[in-house]
């Protein structure tokens, strides 16, 4: 499963730093929801579950985790940002 966080800043160290909204995608069905309500708790429960996950930028969707839900992303399993630049790897990329 990938997952992607969308924010009102960077890093999520200021106090009223938040997640606006999450997508997750399995590859054949894709859902984007606002950061409310119980899809907070079903996210985090999904983001300590076994599940193997995948992100855009693996480091900055496990900080914000780590800020707002107070847990670790369990099963990381590929970045495609890395995987990016390792394919293209050429300065200024």
């Amino acid at each position: 499963m990938a997952f992607d966080y969308e924010t009102d800043r960077l890093k999520p160290d200021h106090p009223s730093a938040r997640i606006v909204c999450c997508s997750a995608s399995d590859g054949k069905t894709t859902i984007a929801y606002p950061w409310a309500g119980e899809a907070v708790q079903a996210t985090r429960d999904f983001l300590r579950s076994p599940v193997p996950k995948i992100a855009q930028n693996m480091k900055f969707e496990h900080r914000w985790t780590l800020a707002q839900l107070g847990c670790k992303v369990r099963n990381w399993i590929f970045d495609t940002m890395v995987a990016a630049h390792v394919l293209d790897n050429r300065p200024g990329i």
